[in-house]
């Protein structure tokens, strides 16, 4: 599974919440991949992908990225509800149950 290959701890962050040491983990690799498909722009977790001009081409580059890391637990269509790499990392936690 996705999240489970990492001891579930809370550890805290920058906005004094509490994550799980697997999550601040996911949201870090998630947030990597997006920002070094596009470079050119200060991706941060919040920030709606499409609204900082972030193409539907790009998103699919995105996502192969994210395949190679983690294989077939990432549909595209994730990334599509889920716009912002915050979202994102809370969808995929429900949905593995953590």
């Amino acid at each position: 599974m996705l999240l489970s290959q990492e001891k579930n701890d809370t550890v805290n962050t920058d906005n004094n919440t509490e994550k799980s040491t697997n999550a601040v983990s996911l949201e870090s690799r998630i947030l990597q991949v997006c920002r070094s498909s596009v470079p050119e722009k200060n991706i941060n977790p919040d920030d709606n992908l499409f609204e900082i001009g972030i193409s539907s081409l790009v998103l699919a580059d995105i996502h192969e990225q994210l395949d190679e890391s983690f294989p077939g637990e990432i549909d595209i269509s994730y990334l599509f509800d889920n716009p912002s790499v915050s979202e994102l990392t809370k969808f995929l936690q429900s949905k593995s149950g953590q």
